[in-house]
């Protein structure tokens, strides 16, 4: 999908690492990033012009909620960023990919899982979520449960096309239809 040149949008992009990796690695392709941090867009803007990558990458100030592309892009990621949204945004975060995704385009998750079950958040790796959890929490945020992950992916229009389970973390790869 990205070989033969694509347009890929990373959900919190931060610094732009994640956006130069993919830029690197599929010479043909476009990525946009967007962050709300404004701090974090203008050292990715600074690490896509070290590279000498601003005529395929950009980085922009924008809550990902706010996104109003229609199906402009091949593949979405989001790197530790879905527990960081505000938990009343979550459902039109979601949304919001699932519209600007092209119809067999995907979304690429990467985050932590809280436990579902109290054996499973006494069991390691597991039980770091809780401290995770606590921590996340101190900010507003929410580090959900895997069934959260999937029904934000189902209620935004998404079908989950694979998924593992990564020590507390979990990988969704969700497809538009």
């Amino acid at each position: 999908m990205l070989r033969d040149g694509g347009r890929v949008l990373d959900a919190g992009c931060g610094g732009g690492w994640a956006v130069v990796q993919i830029a690197d690695r599929f010479p043909e392709t476009h990525c946009i990033g967007i962050d709300l941090e404004p701090y974090s867009v203008e050292l990715a803007r600074r690490l896509i012009a070290e590279r000498g990558l601003a005529d395929r990458c950009e980085a922009r100030a924008l809550s990902v909620d706010q996104l109003g592309e229609d199906g402009e892009y091949d593949v979405a990621t989001s790197f530790l960023v879905v527990h960081e949204i505000n938990p009343a945004l979550k459902p039109a975060a979601f949304a919001a990919v699932a519209r600007a995704l092209r119809p067999g385009g995907r979304f690429l998750i990467f985050d932590e899982a809280y436990p579902e079950t109290d054996e499973a958040l006494r069991q390691m790796p597991t039980r770091f979520a809780a401290l995770a959890q606590w921590y996340e929490g101190t900010w507003g945020n929410v580090v959900n449960t895997r069934s959260e992950l999937l029904a934000l992916c189902r209620e935004a229009g998404l079908r989950v096309a694979e998924e593992i389970g990564f020590s507390r973390l979990h990988i969704l790869v969700a497809a538009k239809e």
